[in-house]
């Protein structure tokens, strides 16, 4: 009897111990936990006629520095508790850049070549210990820990401990057809040269990041590059992060090149404690991009060899292209942006050449030699509307109470309404003798407290403003102090609650609430607005809760075929000259309806 127990332990360690080889260069089929690990002694490939599929708890170990070369389908399906690991054997070597060993070479994911439909997938996996060093990535440019040319879904992923010397931790490619999803995955502790993300989807496509996490990542460029066309950026959280030319960058063009102009949602993220050597956490270079709810603070850049270029502590925006009106255009609303740090110019936020609506933001305890709220270099014609300014601080003067909150040189139109401040009109802005003020000055409101709940106390841009609450007080002068109109107004406030809860819309970024504080969902924001007839043969008429001042029509592939503005709650397109299809009405470059032209 003890012998055959002794039998069955012996079996069960061995089946416990079992391990697969791989040195052909095809792989395909299926991958399971009782054939784990899979040793890898050569670079692989799926064909573009096969599928692999790896199951919950995989290992796959590459023995040096090799790649998987993906042509069909890679099903990579790991479960929270059963992540798929892949990974290197020996690590020996992995910081020092002058030698490929210590790491393996990524997977890439090249043009779809199969004649089913593309079901890849990347889900609860762990890519660790890619290493590239400047022979690999110069001998084969598409040498990165993630290579995708193609639409993929990605979710709860980990990219941890991976390096390169010349080139990008994830490179992605699209096209019109195509669609990038990486929602809830985890970039922690990589270091590379250039972006540690480059999204590239000039030629179409959309790319949705969203729920992801960035911190403690090292670049020589930024930490995340889009160079893009349609791009969703939600809920997602950057911190400790070192770059070079900052933590996010966005930039487009109106090359003939394209089919459209760079459009692109920042909400709801928070970005923080990332320190840059030359340039803003959030740096936006043409296109028409949204800006919204987003906590931006404790964000600083060290240096730099152009003040106007590389300002902006927490935002920099610019480079107002020269293309139709569907180009350069900013909207920054709703977000709290609080104790960032710039040696030149621009705190809180820095204005280059661009066109913005600056509307119901926070901006507080920035600090920067020259404008410590926002500076702005521009000849184009800007709006600030229901902004909270406190406590800003330009080093230049060592008065903080004289510092004004829009510094620099403009010879454009500025529309300055609505907003409080500790200065009065004609001391808060300080941009030369070339500028003309628009609105009606009479409506803001200068005093010396404006009464928010708890915010930072100072300008120190090591006080953490994580743990602050910047809401307002009821006593607040800036409860019902704000207006709608050219503010670009959007359904909730930066905490997701209802906008306009009183009479008028509140000053800052967040509404005060007497009462408890209602957070709609998103079916319940989407029910607010109408849109009839559906279908459609020659007009559609839109309807909102608030004032609608832009609608854009896109068709099924993100190109925008129709753009009309608007001064009311309601509004009327028509669709007559549009080919029968299913297209988007996007109201304020943000919700859109989805409607059928006959």
């Amino acid at each position: 009897m003890k012998k055959a127990i002794t039998l069955l332990l012996i079996c069960f360690a061995l089946n416990s111990f079992a391990s697969t080889s791989i040195s052909t260069p095809s792989v395909s089929g299926h991958w399971t936990l009782a054939g784990s690990p899979y040793l890898v002694y050569n670079n692989i490939s799926v064909s573009g006629d096969s599928t692999l599929a790896i199951d919950p708890g995989v290992s796959v170990i590459f023995q040096g520095a090799y790649n998987l070369n993906v042509y069909g389908i890679l099903y990579v399906s790991g479960a929270e508790a059963n992540p798929i690991i892949f990974t290197v054997s020996d690590t020996t070597g992995w910081w020092d850049a002058t030698t490929s060993m210590g790491g393996w070479h990524g997977i890439q994911f090249q043009p779809y070549g199969g004649s089913a439909t593309d079901t890849s997938l990347l889900q609860y996996c762990t890519i660790t210990y890619t290493k590239f060093d400047s022979a690999d990535a110069m001998a084969v440019p598409t040498l990165t820990t993630l290579y995708i040319q193609r639409g993929l879904a990605m979710n709860n992923c980990t990219f941890t401990y991976n390096k390169s010397a010349y080139d990008y931790l994830m490179y992605v490619v699209t096209d019109s057809a195509q669609t990038l999803d990486m929602g809830h995955c985890n970039f922690n502790n990589n270091n590379f040269y250039s972006s540690m993300l480059f999204i590239d989807n000039f030629m179409g496509g959309y790319s949705h990041f969203h729920g992801n996490t960035f911190n403690n990542n090292q670049s020589g460029n930024v930490i995340i590059s889009f160079a893009a066309a349609n791009l969703l950026f939600e809920q997602n959280e950057l911190y400790n992060n070192t770059s070079v030319r900052g933590t996010i960058s966005f930039s487009s063009t109106t090359s003939s090149l394209t089919t459209k102009d760079g459009h692109a949602i920042i909400r709801n993220n928070k970005i923080y404690n990332n320190t840059n050597t030359f340039d803003a956490a959030l740096v936006c270079f043409s296109g028409r991009i949204d800006i919204n709810a987003n906590l931006i603070c404790n964000n600083q850049h060290l240096s730099g060899s152009c003040g106007y270029v590389d300002g902006g502590g927490g935002v920099n925006i610019g480079y107002n292209s020269p293309g139709p009106f569907d180009s350069t255009f900013y909207i920054v609303r709703n977000n709290v942006i609080a104790n960032n740090y710039s040696p030149f110019h621009g705190g809180g936020i820095n204005i280059l050449d661009a066109q913005a609506v600056v509307a119901n933001n926070q901006i507080v305890n920035n600090t920067s030699a020259l404008g410590g709220g926002i500076y702005m270099y521009t000849n184009f014609p800007s709006t600030f509307k229901n902004n909270l300014f406190f406590g800003n601080v330009t080093t230049s003067d060592s008065n903080a109470l004289n510092t004004p909150d829009i510094s620099g040189g403009s010879t454009s139109t500025i529309e300055y309404d609505h907003n409080w401040s500790q200065h009065s009109t004609s001391f808060s802005l300080d941009l030369g003798t070339g500028f003309t003020i628009t609105g009606d000055t009479t409506t803001n409101i200068n005093g010396i407290n404006p009464l928010m709940v708890s915010p930072t106390l100072t300008a120190n841009v090591t006080e953490s403003a994580l743990s602050s609450n910047f809401s307002l007080q009821s006593s607040s002068p800036c409860v019902d102090a704000g207006d709608t109109t050219g503010a670009y107004v959007y359904a909730t406030d930066y905490a997701g609650n209802t906008r306009i809860m009183g009479s008028h819309i509140d000053i800052g970024a967040f509404e005060f609430s007497p009462g408890t504080l209602h957070t709609p969902s998103a079916a319940q924001i989407q029910a607010y607005l109408a849109l009839y007839p559906n279908p459609a043969t020659s007009v559609i008429n839109i309807a909102a809760p608030y004032k609608i001042s832009e609608i854009s029509i896109t068709d099924m592939l993100g190109r925008n075929v129709l753009q009309q503005e608007n001064n009311a709650t309601q509004a009327q397109v028509n669709v007559s000259g549009l080919p029968s299809g299913v297209y988007f009405a996007r109201i304020n470059y943000y919700q859109a309806l989805k409607f059928v032209k006959e």
